[in-house]
């Protein structure tokens, strides 16, 4: 049987489930930068996001992007593994 892939769309993730803060320092070690990672608390960081998002170079910025950094957010692979094994 032939699965037709065409106009379909997957998420794909990695081998490793990881946190955002492990992912970020994986990113800046794969670049050969200098790691800063600096801890906001979150309602520190909506204010900082509320306040920055009035301004018109910044007014993409929104409340549920902290939000999502703040989940532990995983990607389910079975799809592409069911169509393409």
């Amino acid at each position: 049987m032939k699965i037709k892939l065409i106009n379909k769309s997957y998420n794909l993730g990695g081998l490793d489930v990881i946190p955002l803060r492990d992912l970020v320092i994986r990113i800046f070690q794969s670049e050969n930068k200098k790691t800063i990672l600096i801890q906001i608390p979150k309602f520190f960081f909506i204010i900082l996001i509320l306040i920055l998002s009035k301004y018109k170079k910044y007014n993409f910025l929104r409340k549920d992007m902290v939000d999502r950094m703040y989940q532990n957010l995983t990607v389910d692979n079975s799809a592409a593994i069911r169509d393409f094994s």
